[in-house]
Protein backbone atom coordinates (compact mmCIF):
# COMPACT_ATOMS: atom_id res chain seq x y z
CA UNK A 1 0.00 0.00 0.00
CA UNK A 2 2.90 2.35 0.68
CA UNK A 3 4.20 1.87 -2.87
CA UNK A 4 0.81 2.86 -4.27
CA UNK A 5 0.79 5.96 -2.07
CA UNK A 6 4.20 6.95 -3.44
CA UNK A 7 2.93 6.49 -6.99
CA UNK A 8 -0.11 8.64 -6.22
CA UNK A 9 2.13 11.36 -4.83
CA UNK A 10 4.43 11.21 -7.85
CA UNK A 11 1.53 11.37 -10.24
CA UNK A 12 0.00 14.22 -8.28
CA UNK A 13 3.10 16.33 -8.55
CA UNK A 14 3.74 15.55 -12.20
CA UNK A 15 4.24 18.58 -14.37
CA UNK A 16 1.95 18.30 -17.34
CA UNK A 17 2.34 20.26 -20.55
CA UNK A 18 -0.61 21.53 -22.50
CA UNK A 19 -4.23 21.85 -21.57
CA UNK A 20 -5.59 19.54 -18.94
CA UNK A 21 -9.09 18.18 -18.84
CA UNK A 22 -11.20 19.57 -15.99
CA UNK A 23 -11.52 16.07 -14.52
CA UNK A 24 -7.75 15.57 -14.54
CA UNK A 25 -7.33 18.90 -12.76
CA UNK A 26 -9.92 17.87 -10.17
CA UNK A 27 -8.21 14.52 -9.59
CA UNK A 28 -4.88 16.23 -8.98
CA UNK A 29 -6.47 18.72 -6.60
CA UNK A 30 -8.28 15.94 -4.74
CA UNK A 31 -5.05 14.03 -4.09
CA UNK A 32 -4.03 16.44 -1.34
CA UNK A 33 -7.41 16.72 0.31
CA UNK A 34 -9.23 13.47 -0.40
CA UNK A 35 -9.95 13.07 3.32
CA UNK A 36 -12.33 16.07 3.15
CA UNK A 37 -14.72 14.34 0.72
CA UNK A 38 -13.63 10.71 0.34
CA UNK A 39 -16.86 9.78 -1.47
CA UNK A 40 -15.72 12.04 -4.33
CA UNK A 41 -13.13 9.36 -5.13
CA UNK A 42 -16.01 6.97 -5.86
CA UNK A 43 -17.50 9.29 -8.48
CA UNK A 44 -14.26 10.52 -10.01
CA UNK A 45 -12.85 7.06 -10.72
CA UNK A 46 -15.53 5.96 -13.23
CA UNK A 47 -15.77 9.47 -14.68
CA UNK A 48 -12.01 9.56 -15.22
CA UNK A 49 -12.08 6.06 -16.74
CA UNK A 50 -14.70 7.24 -19.22
CA UNK A 51 -12.74 10.42 -19.99
CA UNK A 52 -9.54 8.43 -20.56
CA UNK A 53 -11.35 6.05 -22.87
CA UNK A 54 -12.87 8.90 -24.89
CA UNK A 55 -9.63 10.92 -24.95
CA UNK A 56 -6.56 8.81 -24.12
CA UNK A 57 -4.32 11.85 -23.68
CA UNK A 58 -1.42 11.38 -21.26
CA UNK A 59 -3.02 13.82 -18.78
CA UNK A 60 -6.18 11.74 -18.64
CA UNK A 61 -4.31 8.46 -18.35
CA UNK A 62 -2.13 9.74 -15.52
CA UNK A 63 -5.16 11.17 -13.72
CA UNK A 64 -6.92 7.81 -14.10
CA UNK A 65 -3.88 6.04 -12.67
CA UNK A 66 -3.82 8.48 -9.76
CA UNK A 67 -7.51 8.16 -8.89
CA UNK A 68 -7.41 4.37 -9.29
CA UNK A 69 -4.49 4.05 -6.88
CA UNK A 70 -6.18 6.46 -4.47
CA UNK A 71 -9.39 4.42 -4.65
CA UNK A 72 -7.43 1.23 -3.98
CA UNK A 73 -5.74 2.74 -0.94
CA UNK A 74 -8.66 4.62 0.57
CA UNK A 75 -12.03 3.41 -0.68
CA UNK A 76 -11.74 -0.25 -1.73
CA UNK A 77 -14.00 -2.43 0.40
CA UNK A 78 -12.36 -5.76 -0.33
CA UNK A 79 -9.08 -7.22 -1.43
CA UNK A 80 -10.59 -7.86 -4.85
CA UNK A 81 -11.70 -4.23 -5.19
CA UNK A 82 -8.25 -3.05 -4.16
CA UNK A 83 -6.45 -5.32 -6.62
CA UNK A 84 -8.82 -4.33 -9.43
CA UNK A 85 -8.22 -0.63 -8.74
CA UNK A 86 -4.45 -1.11 -8.61
CA UNK A 87 -4.54 -3.02 -11.89
CA UNK A 88 -6.62 -0.28 -13.51
CA UNK A 89 -4.09 2.29 -12.31
CA UNK A 90 -1.14 0.21 -13.47
CA UNK A 91 -2.63 -0.21 -16.94
CA UNK A 92 -3.43 3.50 -17.24
CA UNK A 93 0.10 4.46 -16.16
CA UNK A 94 1.56 1.95 -18.62
CA UNK A 95 -0.55 3.38 -21.45
CA UNK A 96 0.63 6.88 -20.53
CA UNK A 97 4.25 5.73 -20.57
CA UNK A 98 3.78 4.16 -24.00
CA UNK A 99 2.01 7.25 -25.33
CA UNK A 100 4.73 9.64 -24.15
CA UNK A 101 7.85 7.80 -22.92
CA UNK A 102 9.71 11.06 -22.31
CA UNK A 103 6.99 12.35 -19.98
CA UNK A 104 6.76 9.09 -18.05
CA UNK A 105 10.54 8.81 -17.74
CA UNK A 106 10.75 12.34 -16.30
CA UNK A 107 8.30 11.42 -13.59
Amino acid sequence: MRAAAVIVLLLGTAGVAGAQSPLAVEVRALAGRYHETPARIDTLRPAMAQAAQADPHVDNLLALAQIAFLYGDVRARSVEDRLEAYEQGRQAAQRAALADPRNARDE
